[in-house]
């Protein structure tokens, strides 16, 4: 027992051993040979090499058994041994190659494609390595003979080792399937059959040859053997060589009647007999396929003939006019040759083949759009599923594809024919070739054509649907949200030319949209955009010559010599002491450069000048300047330009304007872009400068001030974002990296002072800490207001001054939301609730953070004249702020949903807009407004239910966060709902897929932050129907789920007053009269069920007892008559 045990190990640890050899020689193998890049078998190069083995197996077909029947040796004596020479050597030498580019070529092993080496290597030691080997040692052997003078022609080996060559007809079966795989690519199905006559005729033809040269050779060998052949019967000994090549070939071909044969030529008997059954069956086969396959033709034919017929009968039937009849019928051929059905197994092909077949046929007509091509780049899959989606039509000449006016449901793709296109302007022209229509109605669900196309001759285009490109994408979160934030440029851009955009204007907007897309950013990152590559310096400074006119002579001499300075010291191309240009890793030293510059010139000089006027100022000569002493600013070479976010240029230049009107108090320049019916009321100017005078702004807060409001919008492009590290790529820290390390994208940051700097860069930090928006939306809470306390109380001395430079940077930056020569955002709507919370934020270094903020609620509720008298009342007046109610009927609405809420929504509701994030726990929900704003815009969606999933949602936080350990002891906890919960909300067109969506959300913790994650579980059902029968669903599984709830916390029927027939007590034990006015509000649960659907209602009241032993348990349910029988829609 002992010894086989010793023995099972001994050959266990062999056979390791060889497993182990030979994964180190696979591996070697592949490291070696990674320099040598493998062929694609199905590639052009591997096509051509197959085309050129047939040839090569060809000429052997055909010389060897000639130069072997005849005993031609090949040589240099004439042309014909030459000419054998050479086609050997030829051969030789390919066939030598054909085995190093078969270890070189890649294959396909279950479906996949696989270029390891040592699989390819391992794959042909399998396969045909031994057979090649054979013959070409047997070439090799040929051509030692050749090349020896005196074994050449000597000997039957010779003549052996050459007829062995032909031994390569039998590849012919593998060259013959790659015949039959390019013939299928052509596309056209006639090929096929043709390709398969061809094939047979050639096989015919040399197998004739073959037994051509060999019945030659069996006459030769008869003479040899002293006796009479078949040559000399015919009398063909003395005639050339090739007229006895034709004798020999008609008796091949005339193989059925009797050869002249001599009485006693035994062999040549014995030969004939052979040869017949030989004929008989090979070249009997091969015809039989050839009648086969024309009959196949035939049948095909005999179809597309029918289809003709019966449409030649019914426009007899018709009594159709001539031409009417001779333009259908060349329609009707157009078609049949376009979209011949063809009759197959599908289960043959996979889905994925399938797929990939649609690719390769469709590919070239999809790509052409921005975005698709992106998706090809990005997300294969999708781009595949889009391509499978097309559907194919054919137009007439003369038929419109789509007319002015008609519901536009799909995108169009022209493939062939000639069509005119008249655009909404009445501008006409023809169009060829591949051009794509109406990519709106991809993203909006009702959209009209405004537009008409007309095919001018037969024409074949493909269309997509929304639907079917929302199927396609559902399966990827990524490519969904590429969409989306897609979809939002291009339908915005519509929206804001009302729909009248030309053709050739929304193929521009198409391909500006996909490269403003985050994901074209990160694969093909425009050089333009890199930080590195970025100079506005020059150009800045360059244009600041005209300056020096608003300059007295003194200031005018230092502007210059600080210019000369800047000049000599140019940051972008530094010198060392001997003029030698040095490495220069950092722009810090152009803040030392130009020291009277940033104290006398540019933009300080700018600033002193419009204080310091009394005379009036036009907007345009501000916009000028602004964009003069401000590089960043200027409208065709800024920062903002190069980073393609032109409207944040619109904005900053917009708070700029904003803020020196209201330092200098010019009412006229802050309210010009506000609708009159909305300006800024003249009692609200004069608050807005209180403030000013509060703050009581510096030349050198107004020089910092400026300079910020233009480039913190900087920290929002997703082009330069992508180039920094993920710690920095929030706006601020990304505003700070940029003045740190790339100062050639801030140069105006590199003109301040160190006590400007200092300003700048604490005034960034507290816009982190603290953002006054979402505080005027109820998105923040007291935890947020004392953070910025504790901020700016850090800052001690100098605290005062940060938080008023701050404040005087809040009215910039609140005035310049909406752009505008002024401020077209801080009009008399708006402005209340602004003013209100800066006053509110006065009293931070003499007020607790609780008083600041429900201050601010509660002045938020008197503007709004709302009730304050409840925790309640509080909660709804933050609702209101994120709903961004601004007067009654929105608060009425809001006030429905509310009510709507069961009592348990309601108070989880409470507690959670009532946490400070000081004393008890609190989640700070950023991004909420746009959620709430998209569920009032979505009918599916409402405030109600937005409500319910917000307490679902809650819910499910807490748990996560009590389980992440970074997160212990944290009293304030920030959740990124970003763009994507919102984005979710907007397109969701199922009730209670939403309703169920956090059941599928993720949750990722990052740093102190929690993140929202959609998934592709709720991105994929999107675009489920909203029917009836999923709603009687949805409501029992809902009901179900509460349940569970109610059972969990498991209460006892004796908590609640009952009476006899188990009902609550109601109302004589309800808690007080608002209880039993929102009750009676409510609908009943019977007139929320159609009368028709009784059993359904019966189901609910059964699962709804309150007393749990007369409850319907769930086999009882699943029993019910409304799951077994049938249930009207």
């Amino acid at each position: 027992t002992s010894s086989a045990v010793e023995s099972a190990k001994s050959a266990r640890s062999t056979f390791a051993l060889t497993k182990l050899k030979r994964s180190g020689t696979a591996e070697l193998i592949d490291q070696r040979l990674a320099w040598l890049q493998m062929w694609d078998p199905s590639g052009r190069f591997k096509l051509a090499w197959d085309g050129a083995s047939i040839l090569m197996v060809l000429l052997d077909a055909f010389t060897m058994p000639v130069s072997l029947a005849w005993e031609i040796d090949a040589g240099w004596e004439d042309v014909g041994t030459t000419f054998l020479l050479i086609t050997f050597w030829t051969t030789f030498l390919f066939w030598m190659s054909d085995v190093f580019v078969t270890f070189n070529t890649a294959i396909f092993q279950n479906g996949s494609l696989t270029k390891k080496r040592s699989a390819v290597v391992c794959e042909y030691l399998k396969g045909w390595f031994l057979f090649d080997l054979t013959l070409v040692t047997l070439d090799v052997l040929t051509a030692t003979l050749q090349t020896s003078r005196r074994l050449r022609g000597s000997g039957n080996s010779v003549r052996l080792a050459r007829a062995l060559r032909l031994l390569r007809l039998i590849k012919m079966s593998k060259f013959n399937q790659v015949l039959q795989e390019v013939a299928a690519s052509t596309g056209r199905q006639w090929m096929i059959l043709v390709m398969a006559i061809t094939n047979t005729s050639a096989l015919i033809l040399v197998v004739a040859h073959i037994l051509t040269c060999a019945w030659y050779g069996v006459g030769k060998l008869t003479q040899n053997r002293g006796q009479r052949s078949w040559i000399d019967e015919a009398e063909a000994l003395s005639v050339p060589g090739w007229v006895q090549y034709l004798h020999s070939f008609r008796f091949i071909l005339n193989n059925p009647s009797p050869a002249p044969l001599a009485p006693e030529s035994d062999v040549e008997r014995l030969v004939d007999i052979f040869m017949y059954i030989f004929c008989l069956v090979i070249i009997g086969t091969s015809i039989s396929t050839i009648s086969s396959t024309l009959a196949e033709l035939r049948a095909m034919n005999e179809e597309n003939d029918r289809q003709r017929r019966e449409i030649r009968v019914y426009l007899t039937n018709q009594n159709a006019q001539f031409d009417l009849v001779s333009r259908i019928m060349k329609f009707v051929d157009y078609k049949l040759e376009k979209m011949s059905p063809t009759n197959f197994d599908s289960s043959l092909i996979s889905s994925t083949l399938q797929t990939e077949l649609y690719v390769g046929q469709r590919s070239a007509f999809l790509s052409p759009m921005p975005i698709f091509l992106l998706t090809e780049e990005a997300y294969h899959e999708v781009f595949a599923g889009a391509c499978a989606a097309l559907k194919k039509d054919i137009y007439e000449t003369g038929e419109a594809v789509f007319s002015a006016g008609g519901f536009s449901t799909a995108l169009h793709i022209t493939t062939t024919g000639s069509y005119k296109f008249c655009d909404f302007n009445m501008s006409e022209e023809e169009l060829e070739g591949v051009h794509w229509f109406e990519e709106l109605s991809l993203y909006a669900e009702v959209l009209l054509h405004r537009t008409t196309l007309t095919a001018l001759t037969f024409a074949e285009l493909f269309t997509l649907a929304g639907n079917d490109l929302a199927e396609c994408i559902r399966k990827s979160p990524g490519c969904t949200r590429m969409f989306c934030e897609y979809a939002k440029e291009f339908v915005g851009a519509m929206q804001k030319a009302n729909g009248e955009m030309t053709h050739q204007d929304q193929v521009m907007l198409s391909d500006r949209c996909c490269k403003q897309n985050q994901v074209y950013q990160i694969l093909y990152p425009d050089p333009r955009t890199m930080l590195e590559n970025i100079d506005i310096v020059g150009e800045g400074l360059l244009e600041e010559d005209d300056e020096s006119a608003d300059l007295d002579e003194e200031s005018a001499a230092e502007l210059a010599v600080s210019k000369k300075l800047s000049k000599e010291h140019s940051p972008l191309t530094p010198t060392s002491g001997s003029g030698r240009e040095v490495p220069f890793p950092s722009m810090r030293p152009m803040r030392n450069m130009v020291p009277l510059m940033s104290r006398n010139g540019g933009l300080g000089s700018f600033v002193r000048t419009v204080i310091d006027s009394s005379l009036a100022m036009e907007v345009d000569y501000l916009c000028r300047r602004l964009q003069t002493v401000i590089p960043e600013l200027d409208s065709q070479t800024g920062s903002h330009v190069v980073l393609k976010q032109a409207p944040e240029r619109d904005r900053a230049e917009s708070s700029c304007i904003s803020v020196l009107a209201l330092v200098t108090g010019k009412y006229e320049i802050f309210t010009k872009p506000q609708a009159p019916q909305a300006k800024l009321r003249p009692e609200q100017w004069y608050q807005l400068r209180d403030i000013i005078r509060w703050i009581n702004p510096s030349e050198e807060q107004m020089h910092s001030v400026l300079v910020l409001l233009a480039i913190r919008a900087l920290g929002k492009s997703k082009a330069m974002l992508n180039q920094l590290p993920k710690h920095q790529r929030r706006p601020e820290r990304a505003v700070l990296y940029l003045m740190e390390f790339h100062e050639n994208v801030v140069p105006s940051a590199t003109r301040l002072d160190d006590d400007g700097l200092r300003r700048v860069r604490k005034a960034l930090h507290v816009h982190e800490t603290f953002n006054l928006a979402q505080m005027l939306q109820g998105e923040n809470i007291p935890g947020n207001v004392n953070q910025l306390q504790e901020l700016i109380l850090s800052y001690k001395e100098e605290g005062k001054e940060v938080f008023r430079f701050y404040i005087l940077f809040l009215l910039g930056f609140m005035s310049g939301l909406a752009s505008g020569q002024g401020s077209r955002f801080m009009n008399a709507t708006n402005a209340p609730a602004v003013i209100s919370g800066i006053h509110m934020l006065q009293h931070l270094l003499d007020a607790t953070a609780q008083g600041i903020y429900w201050g601010f609620i509660a002045s938020r509720a008197s503007a709004l004249r709302l009730p304050q008298r409840t925790a309640e009342d509080f909660v709804l007046v933050r609702l209101a702020c994120l709903s961004r109610v601004q007067d009654a009927s929105g608060y009425k609405e809001l006030r429905r949903a509310w009510d709507s809420l069961g009592a348990r929504e309601q108070s989880f509701l409470v507690e959670h807009f009532l946490s400070d994030g000081l004393e008890e726990r609190a989640l700070v929900l950023e991004f909420l407004p746009a959620c709430v704003a998209n569920a009032k815009s979505n009918s599916l969606v409402g405030l109600t239910i937005l409500l319910e999933v917000l307490v679902d949602l809650l819910s499910n936080l807490w748990m996560a966060v009590d389980n992440m350990a970074n997160l212990k002891g944290v009293k304030m906890i920030a959740v990124d709902l970003s763009e994507d919960m919102g984005e979710f909300i907007a397109a969701v067109q199922n009730r209670f897929v939403f309703q169920t969506c956090v059941s599928r959300c993720k949750f990722h913790s990052v740093d102190d932050r929690v993140r929202v994650e959609m998934t592709g579980g709720n991105w994929g059902r999107t675009n489920d129907p909203d029917t009836d029968m999923t709603s009687l669903a949805y409501i029992v599984k809902d009901v179900l789920m509460k349940q569970q709830v109610m059972e969990s916390s498991a209460p006892d029927v004796e908590d609640f007053a009952v009476t006899a027939d188990d009902r609550l007590d109601w109302p004589g034990a309800a808690a007080d009269q608002a209880a039993i006015r929102r009750v009676e509000e409510l609908q009943p649960l019977s007139a929320k069920v159609c009368r028709r659907h009784k059993v359904f209602l019966s189901l609910l009241r059964g699962l709804m007892r309150l007393d749990p032993h007369s409850r319907m348990d769930a086999a009882t349910g699943g029993a019910s008559s409304f799951f077994l029988g049938e249930v009207r829609e």
